[in-house]
């Protein structure tokens, strides 16, 4: 978790802060000291997310960011991902879940086979959509 803000020239205390503030963030500081061989598969995403936040960058891009997580994790990811949009960030997910996802996005891209966007949809659309499952088979 700290390779990336060593090479951004930070001191060794800003280094260890932000290494902290992310697993604390993410409620892993036991994994602090554990090697990722050791790591199951859902702890390995935590720590890779928190390798991504300890750069602190404006634009966060998740590509299935539940998939291998417990409901507990997964719950804990749907609030990191809203604290980190409620502190400016912008957040890009891309899933093929929508259920998972719903709550936290206020904007759907819908792509087509041949990766061109087919159907933009806004969150005031979305709100009053019960489902997606059906919107999508009417495309």
């Amino acid at each position: 978790m700290a390779f990336g803000p060593q090479h951004l020239g930070l001191t060794d205390q800003a280094v260890q802060q932000r290494v902290t503030d992310c697993l604390r963030l993410l409620r892993i500081e036991r994994l602090r000291n554990r090697v990722p061989y050791h790591l199951s598969g859902g702890e390995q995403k935590l720590v890779a997310i928190a390798s991504v936040l300890t750069m602190n960058p404006q634009v966060i891009i998740l590509d299935e960011p539940f998939n291998g997580l417990s409901p507990k994790y997964r719950t804990l990811i749907s609030r990191v991902i809203h604290q980190l949009h409620e502190a400016g960030k912008t957040i890009i997910i891309s899933s093929h879940h929508f259920n998972q996802i719903r709550s936290l996005v206020n904007r759907i891209y819908v792509f087509s086979a041949n990766h061109t966007i087919t159907k933009e949809i806004t969150s005031k659309e979305l709100a009053g959509m019960p489902s997606f499952i059906g919107y999508l088979d009417n495309l």
